[in-house]
């Protein structure tokens, strides 16, 4: 017989509950089926399923009642036939039972891993290529990989190719010679168009940021009042000018570091316990590969 956990999940709630005072625990809410449904019964069911369920479950109380109105009953089901004794029902509770612990040891373990403000200033100085920012203007013209059928299906619009896009912001980037310039030629030129309209500016990319890596490169590889060479894209070409660099401050960041530090001592202790030796008895069984995994 094929298993499987069926949950019946929460509908996605729109409505805003009213703000009330929270009701005392053993409030009672609603009868169902004679069973007394106290508040501190409801609250803490959502709360062990999790903070965005209970969110969204209190947030339309009426659909709320009546959705654990069934689970009461489907509870009742479950104990009156005795479900938990049974195969596989039984070992299907015992291993989310399980899951449940492991995962809160997950919780519990990596939060409490030390971080020292020490340790967190030191990671920002070692680190502050990662906390600068760079501003940034750009030009950005396209290309399609064939002009002539693009302006068959769109002749009123002009289509370049490759090479022609290339070339042409070659001879824009020999008119660069003042922040003016970028912005006079932006305007003019760039196919960007938000960037078009606040004269070419781009806004601040940080190394952190998901942008692509090439791009990334040139930008921190440049000084402020650069101009890069044409930097190519799926479907087009960028120069980029670093209008302005700045250091994110320490204390803007502080926050984000702890908890990057905190997550790899979490790994690491997570990583020491996997790698403990264990003894393997029944060597047969694993076909003599078990000394490591592979």
């Amino acid at each position: 017989m094929k298993f499987r956990i069926l949950l019946f999940p929460l509908l996605a709630f729109t409505a805003i509950a009213q703000e009330a005072s929270e009701p005392k625990p053993d409030t009672v809410l609603a009868i169902v089926d004679g069973h007394k449904v106290t508040y501190g019964e409801v609250d803490s069911y959502f709360k062990g399923i999790g903070p965005e369920a209970r969110k969204n479950a209190f947030a339309n109380l009426p659909q709320m009642i009546h959705q654990y109105a069934l689970f009461v009953r489907l509870l009742d089901y479950a104990k009156a036939d005795k479900l938990e004794e049974k195969s596989p029902y039984r070992e299907a509770i015992e291993s989310s039972r399980k899951v449940v612990l492991i995962q809160a040891a997950l919780n519990e373990g990596s939060l409490k891993q030390v971080v020292t403000p020490v340790e967190q200033r030191k990671y920002y100085d070692d680190n502050k290529d990662r906390y600068t920012e760079a501003k940034v203007q750009v030009i950005y013209l396209g290309f399609v990989s064939d002009p002539q059928a693009s302006a068959k299906a769109n002749p009123d619009k002009k289509y370049r190719s490759e090479d022609e896009a290339k070339a042409k912001l070659e001879e824009i980037r020999k008119e660069l010679k003042t922040r003016e310039d970028f912005v006079r030629l932006a305007r003019e030129y760039s196919e960007d168009e938000t960037s078009k309209n606040n004269d070419g500016d781009f806004g601040i990319i940080r190394k952190s940021d998901n942008v692509p890596p090439d791009i990334k490169q040139v930008i921190f590889s440049m000084k402020v009042g650069d101009v890069s060479g044409a930097v190519r894209q799926q479907n087009g070409f960028y120069l980029f000018r670093v209008d302005q660099t700045l250091l994110e401050d320490y204390a803007a960041v502080k926050d984000s570091i702890f908890t990057e530090i905190q997550n790899k001592k979490a790994h690491a202790w997570v990583e020491e316990m996997q790698n403990r030796p264990i003894e393997i008895v029944d060597k047969a069984f694993f076909g003599d590969k078990s000394a490591k995994p592979e």
